[in-house]
This record gives structure tokens, C-alpha cells and sequence, in this order.
């Protein structure tokens, strides 16, 4: 994970970015999260998550059922203030995060999983923010081919 920590810094911001499951951790520890042992690993469940309603979530059914691969979670505690929970468990675990004024988005279930039935709406979310400019004002694609990164 150094190296996507060292990746995140460097682009965070001028890039969108988002973190599925280990790049979800990566984001809240980059920012001076925390990431803790859950007790009883998730792995292959299905389960119903939470959301705020807004940008890769707007339009996904609430709760949603997503597919859970992990032992380890990004801790409530000493959340940083750069971060914001927008997805959570029924037992409150951090299951999304947002960097509000970026395109910069982490979550600990997986949208990719068949066990994940909505992950479409929300890649599609992501993407379409993508394209409509919302990162920077301007499509993902005209800043590749200028050579920006």
C-alpha cells in the first residue's frame, strides 16, 4: 500500500479517485485515519449499508445490499476532519467515505461484486461525474491527452 499512498498524495485532487475495499483504508489512512481489526471478518456476505443520498450514492436504493470482503475497517475514531462518512453499516462501520470539494471517493464493500446488485448505479455515478467535469471543471479524457499526467 506505499505506493498507493504515495500515488494518492500526488494526485489526490487533480485526479478522481476511487477506493474500493484496500483503497478505501488507503484514503482514510493517507488523511490520518485509522484503520482497526473488526472482530468477525466479512467475507462474502451480503449485507445492508446505509447512505447520506448524495453524489455516487444520489439515486441508489437506501439501504442497499453490498458485498463485504474484509477484517479490517476504517475507524470512526479520530476520523479526519478532511473526511466525511456518506455510507455505514447497521452496526455503524464506515463503509464509505467522501472528500467533500473532490472526486475523491472510498468504499469498503465492493460495487464490482454480483452480491452487489445496486454497484452498478454507483460506478455509474462515478463515472458520470467524471464526464460531466465535476472533478475539475472539464473532461477526465481532455486532461490525459493535454499530457497532465
Amino acid at each position: 500500500a506505499v505506493f498507493a499512498h504515495q500515488a494518492l498524495e500526488r494526485y489526490r485532487g487533480e485526479i478522481p479517485v476511487l477506493g474500493v475495499c484496500l483503497g478505501h483504508q488507503v484514503i482514510a489512512t493517507s488523511l490520518g485515519g485509522q484503520v482497526v481489526a473488526t472482530g468477525a471478518p466479512a467475507h462474502g456476505k451480503a449485507e445492508p449499508i446505509h447512505h447520506s443520498n448524495e453524489g455516487i450514492f444520489a439515486g441508489v436504493p437506501n439501504p442497499f445490499e453490498a458485498a463485504r470482503y474484509h477484517s479490517l475497517a476504517v475507524s470512526r475514531e479520530n476520523l479526519p476532519d478532511e473526511l466525511q462518512i456518506v455510507a455505514w453499516s447497521d452496526s455503524g462501520m464506515v463503509m464509505a467515505v467522501a472528500v467533500p470539494g473532490e472526486a475523491t471517493w472510498g468504499v469498503q464493500f465492493h460495487p464490482e461484486s454480483f452480491l452487489t446488485p445496486d454497484g452498478d448505479l454507483i460506478l455509474s455515478s462515478f463515472i458520470s461525474g467524471i464526464r460531466c467535469g465535476q472533478d475539475r471543471g472539464e473532461p477526465l479524457t481532455e486532461r490525459m491527452d493535454s499530457g497532465a499526467f
